[in-house]
């Protein structure tokens, strides 16, 4: 749970910090050299991880073009889509609350791909989120 908190907190701080910084630079400079930090992160973590990272390779092999396919779509159109839209913006509160909408989607697309339940407290969620969405963008 405190992962989660954490989480929400530099989620909650990165546009700011990408706002400011894409005053002086082009989204494409930040989309690069954040993808860069990414991949160079990645190689570091998968010295730790490589025998259970080759097994996976090596068990589930067809699963890797999925995890490529999302990667792209998920990963590289999202930040070029974000990187663009907090630099064109003049109230990065508004933008980014309605990129919070992502929960309502998932918990929606749980529903039914996953076949996850739907409480009464995820629907009294669901109301307060559109709700909270109405007054936060007007």
């Amino acid at each position: 749970m405190i992962f989660a908190f954490i989480i929400a907190i530099i989620s909650g701080i990165t546009p700011i910090i990408y706002k400011i910084i894409l005053n002086d630079l082009s989204y494409h400079t930040v989309l690069i050299f954040s993808g860069l930090t990414v991949f160079i992160a990645s190689l570091f973590y998968s010295i730790f991880y490589y025998k259970e990272i080759s097994l996976d390779i090596k068990t589930y092999p067809h699963k890797l073009l999925f995890i490529v396919l999302y990667a792209f779509i998920g990963s590289f159109i999202v930040k070029v889509l974000y990187y663009y839209t907090i630099k064109h913006t003049d109230n990065v509160a508004k933008i980014t609350t309605i990129m919070a909408l992502y929960p309502l989607i998932t918990l929606i697309l749980s529903y039914y791909i996953l076949y996850d339940d739907i409480s009464t407290y995820n629907i009294i969620g669901i109301l307060l989120i559109i709700i909270g969405l109405v007054f936060l963008v007007k």
